[in-house]
């Protein structure tokens, strides 16, 4: 698709393995952060040659100027008898020369085009505040939002000194080593079923999208949770036991990772979920990520059926 605005010419084009390097260009001119070929690579499925694609890069003389990052996921109800196709929208990424031209709507409606010729039923994000005006601005509609709890771990000023001091490879050491006794090797998948809700397929290769950054599955006081860590510790995932305490899964925590020098662990959960309920019978919750969405089919499904985990989010 050729684009032409203000004297100048953009080509659109679905994401392939060929613009990876470019996206590393890309990245590193906006963020000033590098990242590797692999990263987009393993994040978008590239390394899936049969796996839709419905990305959108933009292009000005071959140099990739902007890029709409999404990704399609399959949810299933509680029996695996009935599927969703969802598409996660996620890296909104464009040259600053190029702001305020209206070029990531375009890149948005070229990704939508697919969207709708491969029957996809919905699509929606965890939103920024910036990519949340660009959603309401096409008449996207809210979900239920996330709410997050936060765990102190280790005094914050401290741990700036750390950083600063470079020891992030140190820190991990010793976070690994404290997680050890505690790792396990368990199915997410079948964790995550609920009743008359629609959840992420966690098959091998939604996982495999997730092997850009290290993950930690543990079981502790009975819980499940599957951590990352980055400056902080991340839950990305966690299941309560039928008889479940977060309290004590919480006094577990500080014990096991009060000494390893990270900050602090945060939950990121949706409201009204039972995750949500039990942490806040004694955590004080503070908003997290707005959830919108636009409904692309005749599904009888209701989005409020679909229920989403933070690690279902691109940066898990």
């Amino acid at each position: 698709m050729q684009l032409t605005m203000e004297n100048t010419d953009l080509k659109l084009e679905y994401l392939s393995a060929d613009h990876t390097k470019g996206l590393c260009d890309l990245y590193k001119g906006v963020f000033q952060k590098e990242v590797s070929e692999e990263y987009f690579s393993i994040k978008y499925g590239l390394f899936d040659i049969d796996r839709a694609q419905f990305a959108t890069v933009a292009l000005e003389n071959n140099r990739i100027v902007g890029f709409y990052g999404s990704f399609l996921t399959e949810y299933c109800d509680y029996n695996k008898k009935e599927s969703l196709k969802l598409v996660h929208t996620c890296d909104y990424i464009l040259r600053k020369e190029y702001r305020g031209k209206g070029v990531l709507d375009h890149l948005y409606l070229h990704s939508l085009k697919r969207m709708k010729l491969q029957n996809v039923d919905f699509v929606c994000a965890f939103q920024s505040v910036q990519t949340y005006k660009v959603s309401q601005k096409f008449s996207w509609v809210d979900g239920l939002f996330f709410k997050r709890f936060h765990l102190p771990l280790f005094p914050k000023k401290v741990t700036q000194v750390l950083h600063k001091l470079g020891t992030e490879k140190t820190l991990r050491k010793r976070l690994e080593k404290a997680l050890n006794p505690f790792i396990v090797k368990q199915e997410l998948d079948t964790l995550n079923r609920h009743p008359e809700k629609y959840t992420q397929k966690y098959d091998s290769a939604f996982l495999r999208m997730k092997e850009f950054c290290p993950h930690y599955l543990v079981k502790i006081e009975g819980c499940t949770l599957w951590l990352k860590y980055d400056s902080h510790i991340s839950v990305g995932f966690v299941h309560f036991p039928e008889n479940g305490s977060a309290e004590k899964l919480m006094s577990a925590l500080k014990k096991i990772l009060g000494n390893v020098g990270i900050h602090e662990l945060v939950f990121h959960v949706q409201d009204e979920s039972r995750e949500f309920n039990l942490l806040s019978e004694s955590q004080e919750a503070h908003p997290s990520f707005k959830i919108s969405y636009l409904r692309l089919s005749d599904s009888k499904v209701a989005f409020e059926d679909v229920r989403l985990n933070f690690m279902d989010m691109d940066i898990f």
